[in-house]
C-alpha cells in the first residue's frame, strides 16, 4: 500500500499544481480572494512548481521505497509547513476554507508519511553492503 500511497501523494502535488497555476487568477476569483499583483506572480509560481517538483519526488519513492526515504523526511518537514501556513492565514487572513482543506490533505500525508518512516525503520530492506 505505500507504493500507492506515494504515487497518489505525487498524483495530488502535481494536479493540485498545475491547476493551480495554469487557474490562479480564475480560482481566487472564485473563491472571492485578492489577486497579487503581476509583478510579484513569481513568488505563488514559484511556490506552485516546487511543490510540483515535490510530486515527482514522492513518484520517486513510489519507484524504489527504502532507496528515497530522504526525500519523505523533506516532504514531511514542507508538507508541515504548508498545512501550519495555511492553518495561519484560515485563522487570521480568511483563508477560503476549501483552500484550506488542500492544507489539511497535506497534514493527512504527513500523518501517512511518519507511518510509513516508522514501517521502513522496523522493516527496511537489508542494506547493500
Amino acid at each position: 500500500g505505500y507504493k500507492r500511497m506515494f504515487s497518489i501523494a505525487a498524483l495530488y502535488n502535481l494536479a493540485l499544481g498545475f491547476v493551480f497555476l495554469v487557474l490562479f487568477s480564475r480560482l481566487m476569483a472564485a473563491f472571492n480572494m485578492p489577486v497579487p499583483p503581476r509583478e510579484l506572480a513569481v513568488f505563488h509560481q514559484m511556490a506552485i512548481l516546487l511543490a510540483m517538483a515535490f510530486g515527482v519526488g514522492y513518484y520517486m519513492v513510489s519507484r524504489d521505497l527504502y532507496g528515497q526515504k530522504g526525500i519523505v523526511v523533506i516532504g514531511i518537514i514542507g508538507k508541515m509547513a504548508v498545512f501550519l501556513l495555511f492553518l495561519y492565514h484560515f485563522v487570521f487572513s480568511g483563508l477560503h476554507p476549501l483552500i484550506f482543506l488542500i492544507g489539511v490533505g497535506d497534514l493527512v500525508f504527513v500523518l501517512l508519511f511518519l507511518k510509513f518512516l516508522a514501517f521502513a525503520g522496523s522493516d527496511a530492506e537489508p542494506e547493500q553492503p
